[in-house]
């Protein structure tokens, strides 16, 4: 399991400035599970790792930068924000773009390559990218932005040819779920044998 782990016991108000990526295993899907190792340092954020079907290397999409826009936060406790960071650390000015990085061999626990942009330089937000790879090597997945209104988010898809080779990333701004006025983020994917499922958080909408 990879997930977006908070260091120096800090709460979810300094998610910009904290999140590194965490890997843990255990023998059933239920737990308890142990954490293993940092995979990604700070700074990255909500990891979907997926496992190439041709090659079994696993493969991790997350929103990255190499340094965060504000130091860390060190005086946090138990889970909570100190109330000096809460006042004191801005936002991410630049919203952080995907990283894509696959290990190089079978094994998650072994070496893995350098992280590489893959889609937008410059996203209006953190994507949530959420992606399923092939058999024939080319990709499939779900982003997010903001709705034209700017009151809630929308996901659209995006492919690769080639989900090793960043240039052949594409992707669509037509809405998936326009049906769908809540908010949609937090998306992942998966397929089966009856086709592609997705799942994701829906809020609601800001009123008018």
């Amino acid at each position: 399991m990879w997930a977006t782990e908070l260091t120096a016991h800090c709460g979810m108000h300094t998610w910009t400035t904290q999140s590194h990526t965490v890997r843990a295993s255990c023998a059933t899907p239920t737990g308890s599970y142990v954490r293993e190792a940092e995979q990604f340092p700070i700074w990255s954020h909500e990891v979907d790792a997926v496992r190439d079907p041709s090659s079994g290397r696993y493969v991790a999409f997350f929103s990255h930068m190499a340094h965060g826009k504000a130091p860390p936060c060190t005086t946090c406790k138990d889970g909570s924000t100190a109330p000096t960071c809460k006042k004191s650390a801005p936002e991410i000015e630049v919203a952080p773009p995907t990283f894509m990085a696959y290990s190089l061999t079978d094994d998650p626990r072994g070496a893995w390559s350098t992280p590489v942009l893959v889609l937008m330089p410059k996203p209006m937000m953190d994507i949530n990218a959420a992606p399923v790879i092939k058999e024939d090597g080319s990709l499939v997945g779900m982003w997010r932005d903001h709705h034209p209104s700017m009151k809630y988010s929308t996901p659209h898809l995006f492919t690769a040819a080639n989900w090793t080779d960043p240039t052949t990333y594409k992707s669509s701004s037509e809405p998936l779920f326009p049906h769908l006025k809540g908010g949609i983020e937090d998306m992942f994917m998966y397929r089966d044998a009856r086709g592609f499922h997705t799942l994701f958080h829906l809020m609601f909408p800001k009123s008018d």
